[in-house]
């Protein structure tokens, strides 16, 4: 050989050039990256309860003393974040619940207690909204009879819801072609009408919550 001389290392056909440690950890990255994804699930879940509000027609007693003296409408309304139409129901003077789709009308004689709760799809179950009222739509009744032989008349009267705030009675007298009445007089012993006058004698008799009977002739 000649002093001096450089000898080339042979290069094998076939052989590949070996991949960077840069480039193989950027893709174990990317892979586990693609694993986390796949594997991540959200779940919404409807824990809360819905709520029911409460409106009443008339909003406020329309008698005397905090009666009602016309049907009370009670209008339910229900919301819910996640259910859109949750079932509302009622329970009218300490009964069973009962799904109701309308407003509950309150309109017979007495003290009444009307409670609404809601559900929505999930099961959850709301607060109760409550409503109570008293009702007096009738007026009193009166009894009238005559005593000592047509002499007196005694009246009575009587009323199931409010009770009877006053019984008056009037005189009437025809004179001239003309009709006169007497004040409205507070009832409180028989009358003292004397033979052939209980016709002339009218009264009435209101109620606690501002009913009022017709005025009534005497028998």
């Amino acid at each position: 050989s000649t002093s001096g001389s450089t000898s080339a290392r042979p290069i094998h056909a076939g052989a590949t050039p070996s991949t960077s440690s840069a480039s193989r950890g950027a893709k174990r990255q990317s892979s586990r990256s693609a694993r986390l994804t796949d594997a991540i699930t959200v779940t919404e879940t409807n824990d809360a309860a819905p709520t029911v509000s409460l409106a009443a027609s008339p909003a406020a007693p329309t008698g005397n003393a905090d009666w009602y003296r016309d049907p009370v409408q009670l209008t339910a309304t229900a919301h819910d974040d996640h259910d859109a139409a949750p079932t509302v129901e009622a329970s009218v003077d300490g009964g069973a619940y009962a799904a109701v789709s309308a407003p509950v009308v309150v309109s017979s004689d007495g003290t009444h207690t009307v409670t609404f709760r809601a559900t929505d799809s999930n099961g959850n179950v709301s607060d109760v909204a409550s409503w109570t009222g008293k009702v007096d739509r009738t007026a009193p009744t009166i009894t009238a009879t005559t005593q000592s032989g047509g002499q007196f008349l005694a009246l009575t009267a009587s009323d199931a819801a409010s009770g009877v705030a006053s019984l008056e009675y009037r005189t009437k007298l025809t004179a001239g072609g003309h009709t006169y009445y007497s004040a409205w007089t507070a009832y409180s012993a028989p009358i003292p009408v004397g033979s052939g006058m209980i016709p002339s004698i009218q009264y009435r008799a209101t109620d606690a919550a501002g009913n009022v009977t017709a005025i009534l002739p005497a028998p």
